[in-house]
Protein backbone atom coordinates (compact mmCIF):
# COMPACT_ATOMS: atom_id res chain seq x y z
CA UNK A 1 0.00 0.00 0.00
CA UNK A 2 2.73 2.25 0.67
CA UNK A 3 4.72 1.76 -2.72
CA UNK A 4 1.32 2.08 -4.06
CA UNK A 5 0.43 5.47 -2.69
CA UNK A 6 4.12 6.68 -3.37
CA UNK A 7 3.37 6.10 -7.17
CA UNK A 8 0.17 8.34 -7.02
CA UNK A 9 1.90 11.60 -5.40
CA UNK A 10 4.60 12.32 -7.97
CA UNK A 11 1.73 12.06 -10.81
CA UNK A 12 -0.68 13.49 -8.46
CA UNK A 13 1.85 16.31 -8.53
CA UNK A 14 2.01 16.45 -12.15
CA UNK A 15 -1.52 16.58 -12.62
CA UNK A 16 -2.00 19.78 -9.70
CA UNK A 17 1.12 21.03 -12.15
CA UNK A 18 -0.91 20.68 -15.19
CA UNK A 19 -4.18 22.11 -13.64
CA UNK A 20 -2.27 25.27 -12.38
CA UNK A 21 -0.41 25.89 -15.96
CA UNK A 22 -3.71 25.51 -17.74
CA UNK A 23 -4.88 28.20 -15.65
CA UNK A 24 -2.89 30.22 -15.79
CA UNK A 25 -2.16 30.05 -19.86
CA UNK A 26 -6.28 30.91 -19.95
CA UNK A 27 -5.98 33.64 -18.00
CA UNK A 28 -3.11 35.27 -20.07
CA UNK A 29 -5.37 34.93 -22.88
CA UNK A 30 -7.88 36.07 -21.29
CA UNK A 31 -6.02 39.30 -19.52
CA UNK A 32 -4.68 39.90 -23.47
CA UNK A 33 -7.98 39.88 -24.72
CA UNK A 34 -9.17 42.40 -22.59
CA UNK A 35 -6.26 44.58 -21.59
CA UNK A 36 -4.16 44.84 -25.27
CA UNK A 37 -7.32 44.91 -27.80
CA UNK A 38 -5.29 47.38 -29.83
CA UNK A 39 -2.65 44.56 -30.89
CA UNK A 40 -5.46 43.14 -32.96
CA UNK A 41 -6.29 45.83 -34.36
CA UNK A 42 -3.08 46.10 -35.82
CA UNK A 43 -1.93 42.66 -36.57
CA UNK A 44 -5.05 41.89 -38.22
CA UNK A 45 -4.78 40.93 -41.82
CA UNK A 46 -5.48 43.56 -44.44
CA UNK A 47 -8.77 42.82 -46.51
CA UNK A 48 -6.89 45.30 -49.65
CA UNK A 49 -3.47 45.84 -50.79
CA UNK A 50 -3.68 49.61 -49.97
CA UNK A 51 -4.75 48.98 -46.45
CA UNK A 52 -1.27 47.31 -46.85
CA UNK A 53 0.61 50.02 -48.21
CA UNK A 54 -1.10 52.22 -45.52
CA UNK A 55 0.18 50.12 -42.88
CA UNK A 56 3.82 50.20 -44.32
CA UNK A 57 3.72 53.95 -44.85
CA UNK A 58 1.77 54.59 -41.53
CA UNK A 59 3.51 52.66 -39.30
CA UNK A 60 0.97 52.50 -36.65
CA UNK A 61 2.30 52.05 -33.35
CA UNK A 62 0.44 50.80 -30.24
CA UNK A 63 -2.67 52.38 -29.82
CA UNK A 64 -2.29 54.14 -26.17
CA UNK A 65 -4.95 53.21 -23.02
CA UNK A 66 -8.04 55.17 -23.30
CA UNK A 67 -6.51 58.59 -20.94
CA UNK A 68 -9.51 59.48 -18.52
CA UNK A 69 -8.41 62.98 -17.87
CA UNK A 70 -9.02 63.39 -21.89
CA UNK A 71 -12.10 61.33 -22.40
CA UNK A 72 -13.56 63.25 -18.87
CA UNK A 73 -12.47 66.92 -19.04
CA UNK A 74 -14.22 69.39 -21.71
CA UNK A 75 -11.11 71.01 -22.14
CA UNK A 76 -8.76 68.35 -22.67
CA UNK A 77 -5.08 69.23 -23.01
CA UNK A 78 -2.72 67.00 -25.26
CA UNK A 79 1.53 68.11 -25.14
CA UNK A 80 3.24 69.07 -27.79
CA UNK A 81 4.23 66.06 -29.41
CA UNK A 82 6.55 64.95 -32.47
CA UNK A 83 4.66 61.70 -33.58
CA UNK A 84 3.12 62.60 -37.17
CA UNK A 85 1.05 60.58 -39.24
CA UNK A 86 1.89 59.89 -42.97
CA UNK A 87 -0.01 62.52 -45.42
CA UNK A 88 -2.97 60.56 -47.21
CA UNK A 89 -1.09 60.72 -50.93
CA UNK A 90 1.81 59.05 -49.39
CA UNK A 91 0.62 55.42 -50.09
CA UNK A 92 0.64 56.37 -53.97
CA UNK A 93 4.49 56.47 -54.08
CA UNK A 94 6.55 59.22 -55.47
CA UNK A 95 5.26 58.43 -58.97
CA UNK A 96 1.89 59.41 -58.38
CA UNK A 97 1.11 61.70 -54.94
CA UNK A 98 1.57 64.95 -56.54
CA UNK A 99 -1.74 66.86 -55.68
CA UNK A 100 -4.14 66.98 -58.69
CA UNK A 101 -7.35 68.63 -57.30
CA UNK A 102 -7.70 71.63 -58.77
CA UNK A 103 -11.00 74.28 -58.26
CA UNK A 104 -13.44 74.66 -60.85
CA UNK A 105 -14.29 77.98 -59.68
CA UNK A 106 -12.60 80.68 -57.43
CA UNK A 107 -9.01 81.14 -55.55
CA UNK A 108 -8.08 80.08 -51.98
CA UNK A 109 -6.96 83.11 -50.25
CA UNK A 110 -3.55 81.73 -47.85
CA UNK A 111 -3.97 84.12 -44.98
CA UNK A 112 -8.28 83.66 -44.71
CA UNK A 113 -10.09 81.57 -42.22
CA UNK A 114 -12.16 79.22 -44.70
CA UNK A 115 -15.29 76.85 -44.13
CA UNK A 116 -15.06 73.50 -45.69
CA UNK A 117 -18.03 71.69 -46.82
CA UNK A 118 -19.44 68.41 -49.43
CA UNK A 119 -22.51 69.40 -50.76
CA UNK A 120 -22.52 67.46 -53.91
CA UNK A 121 -26.23 67.29 -55.45
CA UNK A 122 -27.96 69.38 -53.00
CA UNK A 123 -30.68 72.16 -54.70
CA UNK A 124 -30.36 75.71 -54.45
CA UNK A 125 -31.92 76.72 -51.32
CA UNK A 126 -29.51 74.35 -49.42
CA UNK A 127 -26.50 76.47 -51.07
CA UNK A 128 -28.28 79.84 -50.43
CA UNK A 129 -29.37 78.81 -46.81
CA UNK A 130 -25.59 77.93 -46.41
CA UNK A 131 -23.57 80.41 -48.28
CA UNK A 132 -26.30 83.15 -47.45
CA UNK A 133 -26.50 83.04 -43.55
CA UNK A 134 -22.74 82.46 -43.56
CA UNK A 135 -22.13 85.74 -45.24
CA UNK A 136 -24.65 87.51 -43.43
CA UNK A 137 -22.59 87.08 -39.89
CA UNK A 138 -19.57 89.39 -41.63
CA UNK A 139 -17.58 86.11 -42.49
CA UNK A 140 -15.23 87.27 -45.34
CA UNK A 141 -13.32 84.21 -44.94
CA UNK A 142 -13.08 81.39 -48.10
CA UNK A 143 -16.06 79.04 -48.45
CA UNK A 144 -15.02 75.54 -50.40
CA UNK A 145 -17.57 73.79 -51.57
CA UNK A 146 -17.10 69.95 -53.22
CA UNK A 147 -19.64 70.05 -55.57
CA UNK A 148 -21.07 68.61 -58.69
CA UNK A 149 -19.74 68.95 -62.02
CA UNK A 150 -20.50 72.99 -63.46
CA UNK A 151 -22.06 70.87 -66.00
CA UNK A 152 -24.38 68.95 -64.37
CA UNK A 153 -25.88 72.03 -62.12
CA UNK A 154 -29.00 74.10 -63.55
CA UNK A 155 -28.66 77.77 -64.34
CA UNK A 156 -29.70 79.04 -61.57
CA UNK A 157 -27.54 77.26 -59.17
CA UNK A 158 -24.48 78.43 -61.50
CA UNK A 159 -25.19 81.73 -61.92
CA UNK A 160 -26.06 81.77 -57.76
CA UNK A 161 -22.48 80.05 -57.21
CA UNK A 162 -20.10 82.17 -59.85
CA UNK A 163 -21.87 85.54 -58.22
CA UNK A 164 -20.25 85.14 -55.25
CA UNK A 165 -17.76 86.36 -53.69
CA UNK A 166 -14.38 84.30 -51.65
CA UNK A 167 -15.81 81.24 -53.01
CA UNK A 168 -13.94 78.29 -54.09
CA UNK A 169 -15.79 75.29 -55.93
CA UNK A 170 -14.13 71.81 -56.41
CA UNK A 171 -15.98 69.20 -58.98
CA UNK A 172 -15.15 65.91 -57.06
CA UNK A 173 -14.90 63.07 -60.03
CA UNK A 174 -16.25 60.12 -58.65
CA UNK A 175 -16.45 56.83 -59.63
CA UNK A 176 -19.93 55.06 -57.60
CA UNK A 177 -20.92 51.50 -57.03
CA UNK A 178 -23.92 50.98 -54.65
CA UNK A 179 -23.36 53.73 -53.09
CA UNK A 180 -19.68 53.83 -52.27
CA UNK A 181 -17.19 56.47 -54.25
CA UNK A 182 -13.76 56.98 -55.22
CA UNK A 183 -12.04 59.71 -56.05
CA UNK A 184 -9.97 59.96 -59.16
CA UNK A 185 -8.63 63.17 -59.30
CA UNK A 186 -7.39 63.88 -56.28
CA UNK A 187 -3.90 62.60 -57.15
CA UNK A 188 -1.35 62.18 -60.28
CA UNK A 189 2.29 62.10 -61.41
CA UNK A 190 4.39 65.26 -61.93
CA UNK A 191 3.50 64.97 -65.39
CA UNK A 192 0.15 65.51 -64.75
CA UNK A 193 -1.45 61.99 -65.36
CA UNK A 194 -4.16 61.51 -63.12
CA UNK A 195 -3.67 58.37 -60.46
CA UNK A 196 -6.41 56.56 -60.23
CA UNK A 197 -7.92 55.89 -56.59
CA UNK A 198 -6.24 53.24 -55.26
CA UNK A 199 -8.56 52.98 -51.74
CA UNK A 200 -11.00 51.39 -51.73
CA UNK A 201 -15.01 51.97 -52.67
CA UNK A 202 -15.95 53.81 -49.72
CA UNK A 203 -18.91 56.46 -48.75
CA UNK A 204 -18.85 60.11 -49.53
CA UNK A 205 -18.91 61.00 -45.91
CA UNK A 206 -15.49 59.55 -45.70
CA UNK A 207 -13.44 60.28 -48.74
CA UNK A 208 -14.79 64.13 -47.75
CA UNK A 209 -11.60 63.86 -45.32
CA UNK A 210 -9.24 63.44 -47.90
CA UNK A 211 -10.57 66.39 -50.01
CA UNK A 212 -10.69 68.21 -46.65
CA UNK A 213 -6.92 67.38 -46.25
CA UNK A 214 -6.26 68.66 -49.75
CA UNK A 215 -7.59 71.75 -49.08
CA UNK A 216 -6.37 72.44 -45.84
CA UNK A 217 -2.78 72.78 -47.18
CA UNK A 218 -4.13 75.67 -49.34
CA UNK A 219 -4.14 77.68 -45.84
CA UNK A 220 -1.71 79.32 -43.25
CA UNK A 221 -0.77 77.35 -39.89
CA UNK A 222 -2.78 80.03 -37.92
CA UNK A 223 -5.98 80.24 -40.42
CA UNK A 224 -8.64 78.97 -38.93
CA UNK A 225 -10.50 75.86 -40.60
CA UNK A 226 -14.48 74.71 -40.09
CA UNK A 227 -15.39 71.26 -41.13
CA UNK A 228 -19.04 71.25 -41.82
CA UNK A 229 -22.14 69.48 -43.02
CA UNK A 230 -23.70 71.33 -45.52
CA UNK A 231 -26.97 70.00 -46.05
CA UNK A 232 -28.21 70.91 -42.59
CA UNK A 233 -25.98 74.28 -40.80
CA UNK A 234 -27.29 77.66 -40.47
CA UNK A 235 -25.04 80.45 -39.39
CA UNK A 236 -25.92 83.01 -36.57
CA UNK A 237 -22.81 84.66 -35.95
CA UNK A 238 -19.21 84.41 -37.12
CA UNK A 239 -18.15 80.93 -36.92
CA UNK A 240 -14.91 81.72 -35.22
CA UNK A 241 -16.26 84.01 -33.04
CA UNK A 242 -14.87 83.86 -29.65
CA UNK A 243 -12.76 81.14 -30.45
CA UNK A 244 -9.49 80.67 -28.42
CA UNK A 245 -7.15 80.19 -30.94
CA UNK A 246 -3.02 80.02 -30.41
CA UNK A 247 0.07 82.38 -30.11
CA UNK A 248 0.97 83.32 -33.23
CA UNK A 249 4.84 82.24 -32.14
CA UNK A 250 3.39 79.10 -31.74
CA UNK A 251 4.11 75.84 -33.89
CA UNK A 252 1.31 73.67 -32.82
CA UNK A 253 -2.52 74.61 -33.16
CA UNK A 254 -6.08 74.29 -31.26
CA UNK A 255 -8.55 71.54 -32.26
CA UNK A 256 -12.33 72.13 -31.50
CA UNK A 257 -14.14 69.08 -31.12
CA UNK A 258 -18.27 69.34 -31.04
CA UNK A 259 -20.31 66.88 -28.83
CA UNK A 260 -23.82 65.62 -29.00
CA UNK A 261 -26.27 65.55 -25.69
CA UNK A 262 -26.50 61.30 -26.11
CA UNK A 263 -23.99 58.97 -24.66
CA UNK A 264 -22.40 56.37 -27.51
CA UNK A 265 -24.32 53.48 -25.52
CA UNK A 266 -27.57 54.98 -26.62
CA UNK A 267 -27.00 55.14 -29.92
CA UNK A 268 -27.03 51.11 -30.49
CA UNK A 269 -28.10 51.36 -34.34
CA UNK A 270 -25.64 53.73 -35.15
CA UNK A 271 -22.83 54.71 -33.16
CA UNK A 272 -22.02 51.94 -31.14
CA UNK A 273 -22.57 49.53 -34.71
CA UNK A 274 -19.99 52.31 -36.42
CA UNK A 275 -17.34 51.43 -34.01
CA UNK A 276 -18.22 47.60 -33.77
CA UNK A 277 -17.58 47.47 -38.02
CA UNK A 278 -14.75 49.70 -37.53
CA UNK A 279 -13.08 47.84 -34.94
CA UNK A 280 -14.21 44.56 -34.62
CA UNK A 281 -11.12 42.99 -33.05
CA UNK A 282 -11.64 45.47 -30.68
CA UNK A 283 -13.08 45.92 -27.07
CA UNK A 284 -11.00 49.25 -26.60
CA UNK A 285 -14.73 51.24 -26.96
CA UNK A 286 -16.06 49.39 -24.38
CA UNK A 287 -14.40 52.14 -21.95
CA UNK A 288 -15.72 54.63 -23.22
CA UNK A 289 -19.69 53.64 -24.25
CA UNK A 290 -21.03 56.02 -21.54
CA UNK A 291 -19.26 59.55 -23.13
CA UNK A 292 -20.99 61.71 -25.16
CA UNK A 293 -21.12 61.09 -29.22
CA UNK A 294 -18.84 63.65 -30.73
CA UNK A 295 -19.85 65.12 -33.82
CA UNK A 296 -17.65 64.30 -37.31
CA UNK A 297 -19.93 66.49 -39.23
CA UNK A 298 -18.81 69.94 -37.53
CA UNK A 299 -15.12 70.14 -36.10
CA UNK A 300 -12.77 73.59 -36.15
CA UNK A 301 -9.29 74.47 -35.31
CA UNK A 302 -6.42 75.85 -36.84
CA UNK A 303 -4.79 74.83 -40.00
CA UNK A 304 -2.03 73.66 -38.58
CA UNK A 305 -4.31 71.38 -35.89
CA UNK A 306 -6.27 70.47 -38.76
CA UNK A 307 -4.39 69.02 -41.34
CA UNK A 308 -2.16 66.57 -38.54
CA UNK A 309 -6.12 66.11 -37.99
CA UNK A 310 -7.12 65.08 -41.24
CA UNK A 311 -3.91 63.13 -41.81
CA UNK A 312 -4.74 60.93 -38.70
CA UNK A 313 -8.34 60.34 -39.90
CA UNK A 314 -7.03 59.18 -42.95
CA UNK A 315 -4.61 56.78 -41.62
CA UNK A 316 -7.45 55.45 -39.77
CA UNK A 317 -9.68 54.52 -42.61
CA UNK A 318 -6.76 52.90 -44.25
CA UNK A 319 -6.30 50.66 -40.94
CA UNK A 320 -9.78 49.80 -40.12
CA UNK A 321 -11.44 49.78 -44.25
CA UNK A 322 -14.60 50.55 -42.49
CA UNK A 323 -17.46 51.28 -45.45
CA UNK A 324 -20.40 51.27 -43.24
CA UNK A 325 -22.57 54.43 -44.10
CA UNK A 326 -21.44 56.47 -41.15
CA UNK A 327 -18.65 54.82 -40.14
CA UNK A 328 -17.00 58.32 -40.54
CA UNK A 329 -18.07 59.00 -36.62
CA UNK A 330 -16.81 55.81 -35.62
CA UNK A 331 -13.59 56.72 -36.27
CA UNK A 332 -14.04 60.61 -35.08
CA UNK A 333 -14.75 59.15 -31.71
CA UNK A 334 -11.98 56.61 -31.83
CA UNK A 335 -9.45 58.78 -32.69
CA UNK A 336 -10.55 61.39 -29.55
CA UNK A 337 -11.57 58.45 -26.72
CA UNK A 338 -8.75 56.39 -28.04
CA UNK A 339 -5.81 58.76 -27.61
CA UNK A 340 -4.92 58.76 -31.05
CA UNK A 341 -4.13 62.69 -31.33
CA UNK A 342 -2.51 62.74 -27.98
CA UNK A 343 1.21 63.19 -28.46
CA UNK A 344 0.60 64.60 -32.64
CA UNK A 345 3.26 66.89 -33.75
CA UNK A 346 0.48 70.01 -34.77
CA UNK A 347 -1.76 69.66 -32.57
CA UNK A 348 -1.14 71.28 -29.04
CA UNK A 349 -4.44 71.32 -27.51
CA UNK A 350 -8.24 69.04 -28.10
CA UNK A 351 -10.93 70.52 -27.34
CA UNK A 352 -14.08 68.98 -26.23
CA UNK A 353 -17.24 71.12 -26.26
CA UNK A 354 -20.14 69.83 -24.55
CA UNK A 355 -23.28 69.80 -26.79
CA UNK A 356 -24.91 73.54 -26.44
CA UNK A 357 -21.60 74.96 -25.21
CA UNK A 358 -19.83 75.98 -27.66
CA UNK A 359 -19.62 77.25 -31.57
CA UNK A 360 -21.14 74.50 -32.92
CA UNK A 361 -24.78 73.82 -31.07
CA UNK A 362 -25.51 70.12 -32.43
CA UNK A 363 -29.19 69.63 -32.25
CA UNK A 364 -29.77 66.02 -33.03
CA UNK A 365 -29.78 64.89 -29.28
CA UNK A 366 -32.68 67.52 -28.71
CA UNK A 367 -35.37 65.93 -30.92
CA UNK A 368 -37.21 64.71 -27.30
CA UNK A 369 -39.17 67.67 -27.53
CA UNK A 370 -39.14 71.16 -29.59
CA UNK A 371 -36.50 73.57 -28.99
CA UNK A 372 -39.32 76.03 -27.85
CA UNK A 373 -39.68 73.79 -25.34
CA UNK A 374 -36.07 73.12 -23.98
CA UNK A 375 -36.36 76.93 -24.06
CA UNK A 376 -33.23 78.23 -26.01
CA UNK A 377 -35.57 79.20 -29.56
CA UNK A 378 -36.86 82.26 -29.70
CA UNK A 379 -39.40 83.71 -32.40
CA UNK A 380 -40.96 86.79 -33.28
CA UNK A 381 -42.40 86.29 -36.89
CA UNK A 382 -39.28 85.67 -39.55
CA UNK A 383 -37.34 87.20 -36.37
CA UNK A 384 -35.33 84.10 -34.57
CA UNK A 385 -32.46 82.72 -32.66
CA UNK A 386 -31.35 79.75 -31.07
CA UNK A 387 -29.34 80.22 -28.21
CA UNK A 388 -26.63 77.63 -26.17
CA UNK A 389 -27.63 76.97 -22.25
CA UNK A 390 -26.17 80.11 -21.42
CA UNK A 391 -28.59 81.69 -23.31
CA UNK A 392 -25.99 83.59 -25.51
CA UNK A 393 -27.08 83.21 -29.65
CA UNK A 394 -24.49 80.14 -30.81
CA UNK A 395 -22.76 80.81 -33.72
CA UNK A 396 -23.50 77.64 -35.83
CA UNK A 397 -26.69 75.44 -35.85
CA UNK A 398 -25.80 72.03 -36.97
CA UNK A 399 -28.65 69.33 -37.43
CA UNK A 400 -31.41 72.05 -38.17
CA UNK A 401 -33.65 69.70 -39.47
CA UNK A 402 -34.61 67.90 -36.08
CA UNK A 403 -36.22 70.62 -35.32
CA UNK A 404 -39.98 71.14 -36.88
CA UNK A 405 -40.84 74.84 -36.93
CA UNK A 406 -36.83 75.48 -37.32
CA UNK A 407 -36.69 73.95 -40.39
CA UNK A 408 -39.76 75.12 -41.56
CA UNK A 409 -38.96 78.49 -41.17
CA UNK A 410 -35.33 78.58 -42.43
CA UNK A 411 -36.81 76.98 -45.62
CA UNK A 412 -39.68 79.21 -45.77
CA UNK A 413 -37.07 81.98 -45.45
CA UNK A 414 -34.38 80.47 -48.05
CA UNK A 415 -36.82 78.41 -50.28
CA UNK A 416 -38.36 80.82 -51.40
CA UNK A 417 -37.55 83.51 -54.01
CA UNK A 418 -34.10 85.12 -53.83
CA UNK A 419 -32.50 87.86 -54.33
CA UNK A 420 -29.07 86.56 -54.70
CA UNK A 421 -29.46 85.23 -51.30
CA UNK A 422 -29.24 88.41 -49.66
CA UNK A 423 -32.15 87.52 -47.18
CA UNK A 424 -31.71 86.73 -43.88
CA UNK A 425 -33.51 85.99 -40.37
CA UNK A 426 -32.51 88.53 -38.34
CA UNK A 427 -31.39 87.37 -35.00
CA UNK A 428 -33.80 88.76 -31.48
Amino acid sequence: MKTSNSKRKPQNKLMIAFIIFAFTFIIGLLVSAFTEPHDNIEKRSSKTDVSNAARKVNKPGRIPAVDKGVVQNNSSSIRTGTKEFAKPNEIYGNAGKEIMLKPAYGKHRRDKDAVFAIADGYPLNVFIQFVGSLRATGFDGDIVLGTSPMAEMKDSLQSYLTSQEGLVLYNLEKDCSKGLCKLNNLYGSVDGVPSEDIRVHRPIATSRFEAYWIWSTRYDSKSMILLLDGRDAYFQLQPFEGLERSPVSASDGILHFFAEMAAIRTSKQYNVRWLRTAYPDSKLYDYFLDEKIICSGSTMGEQVAMEAYLRAFATEFDLTQCLAKGCDQGLHNYLYYASKLKGVKGISKVVLHEQGKGNVNNLAGLRGKSLADWGIFKRDGDVFSVSNWDGKVAPILHQVDRDKELNSLINRIYGGKHKNGKEKAKLK
